[in-house]
């Protein structure tokens, strides 16, 4: 597979900026070194990743920390694992053709009785949703606020589960994190 060194992408794309053809530059599931190597030739203004108790695995944090230093603003994608921790997500024996979750490992009928059913300040989520009546909940979630000891037992529960299944399927993911 033939790949575009990140240099010349940030190239183009500080081109494209200085033409006024785009106002921010943004890069999505990158590891922490291409991220700094990206950094070297112009500011990224925004990454995005999936941070959430099922993805907080050492490149994921790696690159938190990464953007932290930089000054680059973190999105982060299916906070609510992709659906599991809301528990709206059925079983994948009566997930449908058109289904994104049958194909990710997590919710693979051998994983998916495994994982839990059940962050940081500096990421901003981004809630994921077909439904109107879900994009409103996850808004009402900004007016819940958890004392410290909630917070903290939150926590303690996200770093002991242990979960079953990789994010996506390796084939697809290979190079995403392999220089982390």
């Amino acid at each position: 597979m033939d790949k575009t060194p990140i240099e010349k992408t940030m190239e183009a794309l500080v081109q494209l900026k200085n033409e006024g053809k785009i106002k921010y530059i943004g890069l999505s599931e990158i590891s922490a070194s291409t991220f700094r190597r990206a950094s070297k030739i112009a500011h990224v203004d925004a990454i995005q990743v999936e941070y959430s108790p099922f993805a907080i695995e050492t490149p994921q944090l790696n690159l938190l920390a990464t953007a932290k230093e930089v000054g680059t603003a973190v999105v982060a994608y299916s906070p609510l694992g992709h659906g599991m921790l809301s528990g709206t997500i059925k079983p994948p024996s009566d997930f449908g053709p058109a289904d994104l979750w049958k194909y990710l490992p997590r919710f693979s009928a051998e994983n998916f009785p495994k994982n839990p059913e059940a962050q940081d300040e500096s990421v901003i989520p981004i809630p994921g949703t077909t439904s109107v009546d879900r994009l409103k909940e996850s808004f009402g979630a900004s007016s819940v606020s958890l004392s410290d000891e909630e917070s903290a037992a939150i926590r303690r529960a996200v770093e002991a589960a242990e979960i079953a299944g990789g994010r996506y399927l390796e084939s697809l993911m290979a190079d995403t994190y392999a220089d982390t």
